[in-house]
């Protein structure tokens, strides 16, 4: 709760205690130290981003609604955008979205470095969003009027440039043959 109202730089023991009614020694013996809270609370939050199935859509689609939610969902967090940025989780829903990613774009004939390329594509441009978002954010809480405008304009031009980017994306590898992945030579 402290994390998504004051977002996670506001996660102290002290605050956590006080939120929860217990005392330190007591949050210690399941957490021995306030990164691996942190941890928990990245994981529980990416845990909820939306994996949609082929139902959902072709893969241009899957992966748009995919990082619509990752954004929407980190949005809500102050700092953690910026925390995962720096760090990347390692954490099991980390592991579970990433091997998603993995799958739909090689459903899609995409060979291992083009994906690579897409998601990581995808992936700056969401977070530069959610970064450039907060930024206007502490800005427009000093000054009267932020750099990306109100919070419904920032919304609707991340998912302008987002769907222009899947377009160019779409337009770039729907049809196409896969490339080969580079294995092991032979000699």
């Amino acid at each position: 709760m402290i994390a998504r109202r004051d977002g996670i730089g506001a996660l102290t023991m002290r605050r956590l205690c006080t939120e929860l009614g217990v005392t330190a020694p007591a949050v210690y013996r399941h957490f021995p130290a306030k990164e691996l809270i942190e941890d928990q609370v990245i994981d529980d939050v990416i845990r909820r981003i939306d994996l949609p199935s082929p139902e959902a859509g072709d893969w241009v689609e899957r992966l748009r609604r995919c990082f619509i939610s990752a954004h929407d969902i980190v949005g809500c967090y102050g700092g953690l955008a910026a925390r995962m940025g720096r760090e990347m989780p390692r954490s099991p829903s980390a592991q579970r979205n990433a091997v998603y990613l993995r799958e739909l774009l090689a459903d899609a004939n995409l060979g291992e470095e083009d994906a690579v390329k897409v998601v990581v594509a995808v992936f700056v441009y969401v977070w530069g969003h959610l970064l450039a978002t907060e930024a206007a954010d502490s800005i427009s809480l000093t000054s009267a009027t932020s750099p990306l405008g109100a919070a419904s304009s920032a919304r609707g031009q991340f998912l302008w440039g987002l769907d222009h980017m899947l377009s160019s994306i779409r337009r770039e590898f729907d049809g196409r043959e896969p490339r080969p992945t580079p294995g092991p030579s032979s000699a």
